[in-house]
């Protein structure tokens, strides 16, 4: 399912994923993607985007059930917080 504005770009986007798992996805007027909610075996993830399209921070749960928070600039560098 999926949302468009006035100039024909996808702005929402419901699916799933093709290991069965729920996504949404939201869209900037210029068609860059900004957000990703899914999952995956572990659990819940987030993803954001900047506005030119690269993915700058992540929340997801790991294999053994804590969370992760990742940060990186535009170019992937960038840290990693794990719990323990």
């Amino acid at each position: 399912v999926a949302t468009f504005g006035p100039n024909g770009k996808e702005l929402v986007e419901l699916g799933a994923t093709t290991e069965g798992h729920g996504l949404v996805q939201t869209y900037g007027p210029n068609g860059k993607k900004l957000v990703q909610l899914g999952a995956s075996e572990n659990g819940g993830a987030v993803r954001v985007y900047n506005k030119t399209g690269e993915d700058v921070v992540q929340l997801r749960a790991d294999e053994y059930g804590n969370g992760v928070v990742g940060a990186y600039n535009r170019k992937g560098k960038g840290r990693t917080l794990e719990s323990q």
